[in-house]
């Protein structure tokens, strides 16, 4: 009941948060795109008591409020025709270069977030064609696009054919992107469980792919950071389990993620038309 009455006043908070956001961004529509963007994120920071509902409300993966904030103003400006492209900052992007220089076929794995998205922004500014595993919908482009997204978002999405396409795609040039986190509902309650599934870690190694660690998050002055990263473990000596660990050890001990991420139990299955390797059931990409 206590969690009940808790997700129950988060969701009221976060309501009226959202409906303070439409007409504080109504009043101020004809000003500066970029001015009001500042405006906006630092009124609504004050408004924390609404906003940080967002925590304990309809949040499975376990986001940050500021998370959700960002794309919800974005959301608002666009409404108004206000257009506006979000601050990036971004850490190892040298990384994410070198395998370019040295022509590796690259498998980005990462985390669901409100903002993930902007990975495939920064991947077509820096010049790389990117595929991101996912059923695609116009809420994920629409996503895309608040988040800087110029062009087309090539997709991939879960069926039987999924790991023969990504292959392809590998041999094209393309990075693929693929959030390998899954929510697992625990019983009798509101809450769930974070877990890290290993089979793209498989894959990476079956393919002989180089393996780039990835998450995004809104920092305190609204801007959208970019992390990358690589195994700490040798891939070659590692199972895909080992390297699903060493992730969680890199979002915990690089960023500070205090989110309780665990390794999926996973058994390597085959898909008997293709010989390749099955892909589980992925939960729905947060968007509200």
């Amino acid at each position: 009941m206590l969690q009940l009455a808790q997700a129950a006043s988060a969701a009221v908070r976060v309501a009226l948060g959202k409906l303070w956001l439409r007409a504080y961004v109504r009043l101020h529509w004809g000003t500066d795109p970029d001015a009001r963007m500042k405006s906006i994120w630092a009124a609504a920071r004050r408004l924390r008591i609404l906003f940080a509902g967002a925590e304990v409300y309809h949040n499975r993966f376990g986001r940050d409020w500021r998370d959700w904030l960002l794309l919800w103003i974005l959301r608002e400006m666009h409404r108004v025709r206000l257009q506006v492209t979000p601050r990036v900052r971004i850490r190892g992007i040298e990384l994410l270069l070198s395998n370019a220089d040295r022509r590796i076929r690259t498998i980005v794995v990462t985390t669901h977030s409100p903002v993930d998205a902007v990975l495939n922004r920064v991947f077509q500014e820096n010049g790389f064609a990117s595929t991101l595993l996912a059923k695609k919908n116009d809420r994920i482009v629409r996503k895309a696009r608040l988040l800087g997204l110029q062009g087309e978002l090539d997709t991939i999405a879960r069926t039987s054919d999924a790991l023969l396409i990504m292959r392809r795609k590998l041999n094209e040039g393309r990075l693929i992107v693929a959030c390998v986190d899954f929510t697992l509902p625990r019983t009798g309650s509101f809450r769930v469980d974070l877990l890290v599934s290993p089979a793209m870690f498989e894959l990476a190694k079956s393919v002989r792919a180089s393996l780039l660690y990835a998450d995004t998050w809104v920092s305190a002055d609204g801007a959208i950071d970019v992390a990358f990263g690589q195994p700490g473990i040798d891939m070659a000596a590692s199972s895909a389990d080992m390297l699903a660990g060493d992730f969680i050890s890199w979002l915990h001990g690089e960023l500070g993620d205090r989110r309780k991420l665990r390794v999926m139990k996973w058994q390597r299955k085959e898909n008997r038309r293709t010989g390749l390797l099955k892909l589980p059931e992925t939960t729905a990409r947060p968007d509200r």
